[in-house]
């Protein structure tokens, strides 16, 4: 099964065409920038960059579809991810996180997997 190639078109203010698979953040002006941090307010992973201009990106944020994502460590299938300093995936189990989606497939550092959209943030009880 194939990522979906539903996305969202967002506008970023850094060039971000070396960032494809890397998971971006709201930037709070409707733009993205890349998330660094797992409290951040993840939207997804870039799937399409430089459609028409560096600062131009597809981002897979629609709930429910299934996405790619570069991974930031090892990753299992079923695992929560959120995203790490250099913007890639890592499963999480942390309070408080959050969460963009879930691992489809196992993942190691670098390599890149399919996962589905599904936002929210983690809290244990």
């Amino acid at each position: 099964m194939s990522a979906s190639s539903e996305v969202q078109t967002r506008f970023s203010t850094t060039d971000l065409t070396t960032s494809e698979w890397l998971i971006v953040k709201d930037d709070g002006d409707g733009n993205c920038s890349l998330a660094t941090a797992a409290t951040d307010k993840i939207i997804g992973a870039i799937q399409d960059v430089g459609k028409g201009a560096s600062t131009v990106v597809g981002i897979g944020e629609l709930a429910g579809r299934e996405y790619k994502v570069k991974c930031g460590g090892t990753v299992e299938s079923g695992d929560a991810l959120t995203a790490d300093s250099a913007s890639k995936a890592v499963a999480t189990t942390t309070d408080g996180n959050v969460v963009f989606g879930w691992a489809l497939e196992d993942g190691a550092s670098g390599g890149v997997i399919r996962y589905q959209c599904a936002k929210s943030r983690l809290y244990i009880a």
